[in-house]
């Protein structure tokens, strides 16, 4: 039997271990798509008469086997507001990330575009950035 593609969606480890064997064996063409334990999230302002049925869809679908499946469901809440600065806000995924949205900041100053609020880092450690707008860009 001549195997010449593997296609695999799911776990990190067992495609790890797939990569490997795809390798030993004459570098064999291999795509791997690692499955995600995504969150979802319902707003208060959601009808939930939709939100619950897709809810179940996004986790049940090819019996959860799919890249996308709902992991965990966040219910209730809103976004806040980026102005008030007591929104929480997360930092950046990685350094590459930060540097990578820094960068685009950089630009905006550069250019003279308007920044009516942040543009800068937040605190001087880990990877946040102040809530920023920029404004009037044309």
């Amino acid at each position: 039997m001549v195997i010449r593609k593997i296609l695999f969606t799911g776990s990190v480890p067992t495609g790890n271990i797939i990569k490997k064997y795809a390798a030993d064996s004459n570098l064999k063409n291999a795509t791997l798509e690692f499955g995600g334990k995504n969150p979802l999230m319902i707003f208060d302002d959601a009808d939930l008469q939709q939100a619950i049925p897709a809810a179940a869809v996004s986790t049940l679908v090819n019996s959860g086997q799919g890249c996308i499946p709902t992991a965990m469901a966040e219910i209730g809440g809103s976004l806040g507001d980026p102005t008030i600065d007591t929104t929480g806000r997360g930092p950046q995924a990685d350094g590459i990330q930060f540097d990578r949205v820094m960068s685009y900041l950089q630009y905006a100053k550069d250019q003279k575009f308007e920044i009516p609020l942040g543009g800068n880092r937040a605190g001087d450690k880990d990877y946040f950035i102040e809530g920023t707008i920029i404004a009037n860009v044309t």
